[in-house]
């Protein structure tokens, strides 16, 4: 007697939108509402102890190791239950390219767009620019040239005799971050990563779901880390998160209807 084929696994329809902006959205404005804890953190921070040797590494997550992130949470959206409409190759592939599009996509254009038509000097320069230690105006100092000019300039002012008391780490981080401050960058692609995944994983039905839910939180981390290495102001990082919250979730809308829900081909098999 010839044995039946196994019928083939059932795909399931990814859960409706509505339903999951009830919950993504309120985790992510509940973890927005924490950044406004940023405008109570004193501008003027001992930045040569421990606090802001944390800072460093939890804002060095928010963009060295985002790419990281990123491939944790596209592998973690394969480990669903039930069948699929395209190759488990396919689907990474699609999420990594959306994480990619929007993420990237937005942080280019608040670099080279917004940014500089705010054109809003970073804590650490109006910092040292009021200590006498910059040397010049801050609309000087932007005025130098690209941006490696002013890590030159600022170099030189950190190494001197009467340089603030910084982490070697945190010292370094100001050298290399001479751009303008306004909105956050980090805090843009941190909250956007949040968004992103969080609103794709509660679309679909993930065993691992719950975990979803340290996003938002790792993304308030990297926010107020910002303000504490004197890198950013809390306006800064208000407006980046939230920024990173809609790009975020704009993001993941596009690419649930490329990749899960069904197309006319699916729906008449």
């Amino acid at each position: 007697m010839s044995q039946l084929p196994d019928p083939p696994a059932l795909i399931p329809a990814p859960r409706p939108w509505g339903e999951v902006l009830r919950v993504a959205l309120p985790a992510c404005l509940a973890a927005w509402l924490c950044v406004l804890a940023g405008f109570l953190i004193p501008t003027e921070l001992d930045r040569g102890g421990a606090l802001a040797e944390l800072a460093y590494w939890v804002s060095f997550s928010g963009k060295e190791l985002l790419a990281g992130v990123g491939f944790l949470g596209a592998l973690l959206l394969l480990a669903r239950e039930g069948g699929r409409r395209r190759t488990p190759q396919v689907e990474l592939f699609g999420v990594l390219f959306g994480f990619a599009l929007f993420i990237g996509g937005g942080a280019l254009f608040n670099e080279y767009a917004i940014k500089r038509i705010a054109q809003v000097p970073r804590p650490y320069v109006l910092e040292l620019e009021r200590t006498g230690l910059l040397g010049m105006s801050p609309s000087e100092f932007y005025a130098l040239g690209g941006k490696e000019e002013r890590r030159v300039h600022l170099r030189k002012v950190l190494t001197a005799e009467a340089r603030p008391d910084l982490r070697p780490r945190v010292r370094e981080h100001w050298v290399i971050e001479t751009g303008f401050s306004f909105p956050s960058g980090h805090s843009f692609a941190a909250f956007c990563c949040a968004a992103f995944f969080l609103a794709l994983g509660l679309s679909l039905p993930l065993r691992l779901k719950p975990l979803l839910f340290v996003l938002p939180p790792w993304a308030l981390g990297v926010c107020l880390s910002r303000i504490v290495l004197g890198v950013h102001s809390a306006k800064d990082v208000t407006l980046g998160s939230a920024l990173g919250i809609g790009v975020g979730l704009f993001g993941a809308y596009l690419t649930r209807k490329v990749l899960y829900e069904p197309t006319p081909v699916d729906e008449e098999r």
